[in-house]
C-alpha cells in the first residue's frame, strides 16, 4: 500500500466515530446503526432464528432463554485468552455459579449509552434437561450487528440441539463443523427470505447488513483453520451429498460425518 493510500486509510479512520460500548469495546458507527442494544431488539432476531430451525424440521424448545450480556459478565465463562467469543450456551454445571449480570435494558442517546443491568440467578431459570444434563441459557455478548449476532445464535443454537439429543461427546472438527454450517445456512435463509429488509428501515442499513453478511460468508469459506474451516467444509460437503437430516441423524447414532466417498 503507497503513503497516499496509508494517509487516506488513516485519515478516514480518524474521522470514523465509534460507540463507546462501555465494557471496553468501540462499535463503528455504521455497526452501530444495526446493532442489537436492548434486550427488546433481541426478540424479534430470537423468533426469526428460531423459524430457521423449524424451516429444517429441526423445532427448537422457545422457552430456552436468550440472554444479552456486556463483555465483563462473559469473561466468566470463558478465560481471558477467549474473550472474543460472542456467545456461549450456559449448562447447569458451568460457571457461573453465582448470579450472572446481565443486560437488563439499553439505549442510544447523543453518540452514548445508557446501560442497565440485572442479576439472574441460576436457580431462577427454567432449565432444557435430557439425561446428560440441563441447558440454562444462550449467552450473547450485547451491541453486536444483527446478522453477526443471529449467525452467531444460529451457530450455538445447535450445539444447544446436540447436546439435548445426547450428544456430549464429539470430535471439535465434527461438533464445530456442523454448527458453523448452521451459521452459513441461516445467513443465506435470512436474507433470501427479505427478513434483513425488516430489521432497519433505511436503505444505507440494510445494504450494510447484506456487505456484512458477505464479507462474514466469504470469511468462512476461506477460514484455513482445521477446526472451524475445514470442519465447515467437510460438513457442507456431506450435506450436499446426503441432505442435512442424514447428516444429522448420523451424528447423532455414531458420533461422526457420513462419508462423502460412499453411501452409508
Amino acid at each position: 500500500m503507497g503513503l497516499r493510500n496509508v494517509m487516506l486509510v488513516a485519515d478516514f479512520l480518524k474521522e470514523t466515530k465509534y460507540l463507546d460500548r462501555t465494557d471496553g469495546r468501540k462499535l463503528c458507527s455504521d455497526c452501530s446503526s444495526i446493532a442489537i442494544l436492548d434486550p427488546k431488539e433481541c426478540k424479534p432476531l430470537i423468533r426469526n432464528v428460531h423459524e430457521f430451525y423449524i424451516s429444517l424440521n429441526l423445532k427448537m424448545d422457545e422457552s430456552l432463554r436468550v440472554l444479552l450480556v456486556d463483555k465483563i459478565a462473559m469473561l466468566k465463562f470463558n478465560s481471558p485468552d477467549e474473550d472474543d467469543l460472542l456467545c456461549m450456551v450456559w449448562l447447569s454445571d458451568r460457571r457461573p455459579k453465582r448470579a450472572l449480570v446481565r443486560i437488563s435494558k439499553c439505549s442510544k442517546s447523543e453518540g452514548s449509552l445508557g446501560v442497565e443491568r440485572k442479576p439472574e440467578l441460576p436457580q431462577k431459570l427454567t432449565a432444557l434437561q435430557n439425561s446428560s444434563g440441563k441447558i440454562k441459557a444462550l449467552v450473547l455478548k450485547f451491541g453486536t450487528p444483527y446478522v453477526h449476532m443471529g449467525a452467531t445464535m444460529a451457530h450455538k443454537m445447535m450445539h444447544a440441539w446436540l447436546y439435548l439429543n445426547g450428544v456430549t461427546e464429539l470430535e471439535m472438527r465434527v461438533e464445530e463443523g456442523i454448527c458453523n454450517l448452521m451459521r452459513y445456512m441461516w445467513m443465506g435463509w435470512f436474507c433470501s427470505t427479505g427478513a434483513d429488509l425488516l430489521c432497519k428501515t433505511s436503505d444505507e442499513q440494510v445494504q450494510y447488513t447484506r456487505k456484512l453478511k458477505d464479507y462474514i460468508e466469504h470469511k468462512m469459506e476461506c477460514d484455513e483453520d482445521e477446526t472451524y474451516g475445514q470442519g465447515f467444509r467437510d460438513a457442507m460437503k456431506a450435506v450436499s451429498r446426503f441432505g442435512l437430516t442424514t447428516v444429522l441423524n448420523h451424528i447423532v447414532k455414531e458420533r461422526c460425518l457420513p462419508s462423502v466417498h460412499c453411501e452409508s
